[in-house]
Formats: structure tokens, sequence, C-alpha cells
């Protein structure tokens, strides 16, 4: 089964592909991350994702795609990023990610892990399941990578919000990408140690 790209953009993510979300929808948004060590910290981002001549562009739909295989497919895309400062873009820069992740892994309280069906998953289940993946990440795409892992938990200081325990794959694209706001992550890098925490602010230019 293959998504409509060329649809409506109120189609839900479960019916759409990994590849439609990226190349098409990504390059739609613009999210700002403040650095919690340093909040005075803004940076406004540019993102995008090619496929790559040959790589495969995943045409399955997430509601039949688990996410141990979502993971996998990371490696399929190019992702460019721009950074913004007072308007103007000061680096732009390419990114290959490759994502290792448990077949099934530790399934959570709800018995929920990486071999279920993205589209069934609630956001808040796949923050959860994320730290048992490693996401290797190769700037020039192609060069030695850094790996990664990822954590994350909803803010103590916002209101709870139901959706992020509700399947994802019945909303769209743009609204899982404002719940994302939510959340406070943890990146480190498994090399060093060294912990990078952020918030996502998903509030910014949205054309979907």
């Amino acid at each position: 089964m293959s998504s409509n790209p060329g649809g409506s953009q109120n189609q839900p993510i479960g019916l759409r592909t990994l590849g439609d979300l990226l190349v098409s929808f990504l390059k739609l948004t613009s999210p700002t991350a403040t650095d919690l060590s340093n909040t005075n910290k803004v940076n406004v981002f540019g993102l995008s994702a090619s496929v790559p001549t040959g790589a495969n562009p995943a045409t399955t739909v997430l509601n039949q795609l688990n996410l141990h295989d979502l993971i996998g497919l990371l490696s399929s895309f190019v992702f460019e990023v721009k950074t913004f400062t007072n308007g103007s873009v000061t680096s732009t820069t390419s990114y290959q990610i490759t994502g290792v992740s448990p077949t099934s892994g530790n399934a959570l309280a709800n018995g929920h892990s990486f071999a279920t069906h993205v589209g069934t998953l609630s956001l808040a289940d796949i923050v959860a399941l994320l730290p048992q993946a490693t996401f290797t990440v190769a700037t020039p795409p192609g060069s030695h990578g850094v790996p990664w892992t990822i954590s994350g938990s909803v803010q103590t200081d916002v209101p709870k919000n139901p959706d992020l325990d509700v399947p994802v794959g019945q909303f769209t694209a743009k609204y899982v990408f404002l719940l994302c706001h939510f959340f406070e992550l943890t990146c480190k890098d498994t090399s060093t140690g060294a912990p990078i925490i952020a918030i996502l602010d998903g509030n910014k230019r949205l054309q979907e």
C-alpha cells in the first residue's frame, strides 16, 4: 500500500510513507531548538531530505511498518540542515543517519516494542523506546559517523496533552510535529558521553 503525496494535506501519517514524510513534509518546517544549557542560544533550522540515486525511498506506509524497520530505513536518505541567525543562513550541512535498534527489544508496560507498527504507537511510546536505539550521524554522508543515543520525557512545566498517548497514525504530519514541543530530549554522543539537552519548538512555518 502506498501513500498519496499529491492528495489531501490532511492525510494521516499512518497512510503516508517515510519517504513521503521526509522528502515532502520536512522541507515545509522551520523548527527552532533551544539549548537548555544556554537558554540565550536559539537556532532556527531549515530541514530537508532527499533520496540518493539507487536508495530505497521507503514505500511502505507507517501503518504497515514497524519501528525497527523504520529506523533502519533512515540511512536511505540524506538530510540537509540550514542554520539561520538573524534571518540569514550561517551554515549548511548534509548528514546521513544510520539507525540500529533491537528487532523487538524491551517492551513497554503496554506491550509496545520496536516490533509494533509505527501507526499504532503513540508519540510517548516512541520517545520511551528510543533509548534502546543508536543513531550514527555522518557528515558529510559516507564519512565515519558519530554514534548518538536519544532519550526524552514530557517537560514538567507543560500541561498534559492526552494526544501524546494516542496512536500517531491517525494524526496529520503537521499535528505530530507540533506535539513534539511537549518533550525535552537528551542527545548523547556515546564516544564522549557529552549530552545535548534540548526542546523543539514546532510552532514555526508550516505549509501543510
